[in-house]
């Protein structure tokens, strides 16, 4: 399997990546769902054009109401 190499963006993994595996007998599909997520892997938290997310990128997610618990204190 293909991995990023030093100094390779997003695009241009990809781009070498689904070919590879697709050649290897993977639908595009899935070929570009592994791709990706190894991408993700290699570059860390990461937004889609390969640059840092702040944690405000990540609205909403930690803004879900927490659950109450259904045990009564003693």
């Amino acid at each position: 399997m293909p991995k990023p190499r030093k100094n390779e963006n997003q695009e241009n993994f990809i781009s070498r990546c689904i070919p590879e595996l697709v050649g290897e007998g993977r639908e595009a599909q899935q070929a570009a769902a592994i791709c990706y997520s190894m991408w993700s892997e290699h570059s860390g938290k990461r937004g889609m054009h390969g640059d840092l997310m702040d944690d405000e990128d990540d609205e909403g997610y930690h803004d879900k109401p927490k659950r109450k618990s259904s045990k009564k204190k003693e």
